[in-house]
């Protein structure tokens, strides 16, 4: 099942990481993928430097810039197929 981090999860994760488990113990208390849980760290640095604000705000950020919605609004052929194929 596909999932994103919240803002609570990375709260677990960065506690779970300053008790020393390894990543894959983390992922599992997290019911995580081990994968989705390198990758987080990865994003903001390394285990010893993880940090949940810095974490929020980079994926706050990439949300953010996120344009597909902008693309549908501005693209009225684009819009126009999309609400005719849901109907």
């Amino acid at each position: 099942m596909h999932k994103h981090f919240t803002r609570d999860d990375r709260v677990a994760l960065a506690a779970l990481l300053r008790s020393d488990l390894s990543q894959a113990e983390c992922a599992r208390r997290i019911d995580f993928d081990p994968s989705s849980v390198s990758r987080e760290i990865i994003r903001v640095g390394t285990r010893e430097e993880y940090r949940v604000y810095i974490a929020n705000l980079d994926a706050k950020k990439k949300r953010k810039g996120s344009k597909v919605k902008q693309r549908i609004d501005n693209n009225k052929r684009l819009r126009k197929f999309i609400l005719r194929w849901l109907k």
